[in-house]
């Protein structure tokens, strides 16, 4: 078994990456870099508040963007571990 494989058998990898994922998503400059996009295309939905937090709407998209990543990094990659 090669260094790669015996990493991804490691139980804690999984949660790790997801852990690495909620974090840039859920991080404010990412809100207001979707929000600006989302702005650009629907102008009337607010997703960040006046002082940069989300929205509850907000905070749907951004579960909705991080269920995206994972599902494209599980059908574009070798990610079992994720499963």
């Amino acid at each position: 078994m090669d260094n790669m494989e015996s990493v991804n058998n490691m139980p804690f990898v999984p949660m790790l990456i997801l852990a690495g994922l909620f974090v840039v998503v859920s991080h404010q400059q990412t809100y207001e870099m979707v929000a600006g996009l989302v702005g650009q295309v629907l102008p009337d939905v607010e997703l960040v508040d006046e002082n940069g937090h989300p929205t509850m709407l907000g905070q749907v998209v951004h579960g909705l963007v991080l269920a995206l990543v994972v599902h494209v990094l599980n059908t574009n990659f070798d990610m079992r571990m994720i499963h």
